[in-house]
């Protein structure tokens, strides 16, 4: 990985005693991993994409891979999914028609990220799909075909 970039826990958005945090990466070919712990917030996501999107390296339309596997969606609820839908609407252009592939822990994370998904349809310029099993998001980011 070419860059490496971790968010200090200070930047993360405490609920109780856990935060949210991420790791962001760029590859060589510029592509972007962005491992997730702790416990999802609005406002944590919310930072996280300005990280993300403030990055020098960051280019719209950048295929990304988010690994939410130690991220908790426990106490995601519609609001949560609304303001993340929210998010990404306003910053559409920065963000732009990237490829993004999302790695959930469970069929929790899976059932919120599907809500997110519905909130921002026809919203956003971006292709994104969900996934449980790591190599079917590897294989379908490096695709050109997004029928696959």
């Amino acid at each position: 990985m070419a860059s490496r970039s971790l968010n200090p826990a200070l930047k993360a958005q405490h609920l109780g005693e856990e935060t949210m945090s991420w790791e962001i990466s760029f590859a060589a070919n510029g592509a972007v991993t962005v491992v997730t712990r702790g416990r999802y917030t609005a406002e944590g996501q919310a930072q996280m994409v300005q990280d993300i999107l403030d990055h020098e390296k960051w280019q719209p339309g950048t295929k990304t891979f988010f690994d939410h596997r130690e991220l908790s969606f426990e106490s995601v609820d519609y609001e949560a999914m609304m303001n993340a839908s929210r998010v990404h609407q306003n910053n559409n252009e920065r963000i732009g028609n990237s490829r993004t592939a999302i790695l959930l822990p469970d069929m929790v994370a899976y059932g919120s990220s599907r809500q997110f998904l519905s909130l921002s349809a026809g919203k956003i310029s971006a292709t994104i799909k969900l996934f449980t099993r790591e190599k079917d998001a590897q294989r379908w980011l490096i695709t050109e075909d997004d029928a696959s």
